[in-house]
């Protein structure tokens, strides 16, 4: 296992997210009792009103906060854009957005 012997170290963590990508979700929700998805919708109706608007959600992991967005709000946006360190976890995003309406205004960078 990558972080064995040492302590995890800041710039080292998006390896851990590496490891853990395919779980990650499911963890997640089950870690924050779902409790992530409320404090995300909120974040969605945080976002201007008005449309085309261009969108880059900086450590966006698997994506979540990114399709939450596309699915309240993608006849306004224009563009949306996913980044994260960890390939991994944009893979897992990657691969949920092949099936989505919206693919053609949505990437992972």
């Amino acid at each position: 296992m990558l972080f064995k012997n040492r302590s995890i170290k800041k710039q080292d963590s998006w390896q851990m997210f590496d490891q853990i990508s395919q779980s990650y979700n499911i963890v997640n929700d089950i870690l924050s009792l779902r409790i992530h998805h409320h404090w995300k919708s909120k974040l969605v109706k945080l976002l201007p009103k008005h449309s085309n608007l261009s969108i880059l959600d900086i450590a966006t992991g698997t994506g979540d906060i990114l399709f939450k967005i596309m699915k309240k709000r993608h006849p306004c946006i224009s563009s949306i854009k996913g980044m994260d360190l960890s390939i991994h976890m944009m893979d897992v995003g990657k691969k949920k957005l092949l099936s989505k309406p919206y693919k053609h205004k949505a990437d992972f960078i």
